[in-house]
């Protein structure tokens, strides 16, 4: 997961996904979204949620 702000002032997070395919390491940019809030800490993980229940990972995750 990856956070900044913009030069117009928004603010970006995007989060990647690491995981092995037939034994091959794959990373994959699984989104990015804007926020409505700056990257604080509460606004990360709640994105980070968000994101995660979208792909329908939730099960999935087990190391952020």
């Amino acid at each position: 997961m990856d956070a900044w702000t913009s030069p117009n002032s928004h603010t970006f997070v995007a989060m990647t996904v690491h995981y092995k395919e037939g034994g091959i390491p794959r990373t994959l940019l699984l989104d990015i979204v804007e926020c409505a809030e700056s990257h604080m800490g509460a606004t990360l993980a709640a994105t980070l949620v968000n994101i995660v229940d979208n792909f329908g990972i939730s099960n999935k995750v087990w190391l952020i």
